[in-house]
């Protein structure tokens, strides 16, 4: 498990976001990352896929239970081959497949989300989506429920119950105890 240390306070965000607005933030802020970063330009460019998104909606929702005890976005979510999926997302973004997913999908509407979503990336954004979904089959309770060939949902519980065991939380700040497989 990649390993963080903040000393920002884990935002909360009150009321659940749809999955989709998420993975618009997330979208959102890989492109500000590359123009920020110029020298990294090519591996963002080429990083945020909608493979990488699935992952980091997964890590996402897993950090704001962990964290708060309340889901960040009311979407399900499932075990799918190559880990966690939120298939209401799958089916706006994959016509994208594993091609770079451009920054005209949305604006973001909450700052309390971009504020949360920027420490989930802080942590999870370098990795590839490869990497992110050898981290998912690792970590967290994807492997608990994933069964070939079904898409099997894996409960909000769960998955606070397995990454409260992975993060440790004090007094709101976010501070990942777990180092990388």
């Amino acid at each position: 498990m990649p390993t963080t240390t903040s000393s920002q306070a884990l935002p909360k965000v009150d009321q659940p976001m749809g999955a989709l607005d998420v993975a618009k933030c997330f979208v959102n802020i890989a492109h500000e990352q590359v123009t920020e970063v110029p020298e990294a330009n090519e591996r963002l460019h080429e990083d945020i896929t909608h493979l990488k998104v699935q992952k980091l909606l997964y890590f996402a929702q897993a950090a704001h239970l962990a964290a708060h005890g309340t889901i960040l976005f009311s979407d399900e979510i499932e075990a799918w081959k190559f880990g966690p999926v939120v298939p209401s997302v799958y089916t706006i973004l994959k016509e994208y497949e594993s091609k770079h997913i451009p920054n005209e999908i949305g604006e973001i509407r909450s700052e309390d989300l971009k504020s949360f979503l920027l420490l989930v990336w802080g942590t999870f954004g370098k990795y590839s989506a490869s990497e992110l979904v050898h981290l998912s089959h690792e970590v967290g309770p994807w492997k608990d429920f994933y069964e070939e060939g079904k898409n099997v949902k894996i409960p909000p519980d769960a998955i606070e119950a397995a990454f409260k065991e992975i993060f440790a939380f004090n007094n709101d700040t976010a501070t990942a105890q777990a180092t990388a497989t």
